[in-house]
């Protein structure tokens, strides 16, 4: 939702600004939208470490989680086979998207 805000500061201040960057927004949150934000907030929130955010160390679990939520929404269908040929991984598992 972060570029539902950027979208919205330009708006709301068209002189603050020359230009947004908007990274995997749209000017209205669908149905999708809300169930991608959900899936990674539980993803990060379900780890113990969490602590209702007050953690003392970093939620690693969670956040490695959260970036296997995102990376599924991140890149386009044709990134995948693309980029994922050139990797020295090769992307063969998830633990090659870890955060």
């Amino acid at each position: 939702m972060g570029a539902e805000q950027a979208f919205q500061w330009a708006v709301s201040h068209p002189d603050f600004m020359d230009a947004i960057v908007a990274t995997a927004g749209t000017a209205k949150c669908y149905g999708h939208g809300y169930v991608r934000l959900e899936g990674q907030i539980a993803a990060l929130t379900t780890d113990p470490a969490w602590q209702g955010g007050e953690y003392a160390t970093p939620p690693i679990k969670g956040l490695e989680a959260f970036s296997m939520v995102w990376a599924g929404w991140l890149y386009s269908q044709e990134w995948w086979p693309i980029s994922t040929s050139r990797s020295p991984t090769r992307a063969t598992n998830r633990r090659s998207f870890r955060a």
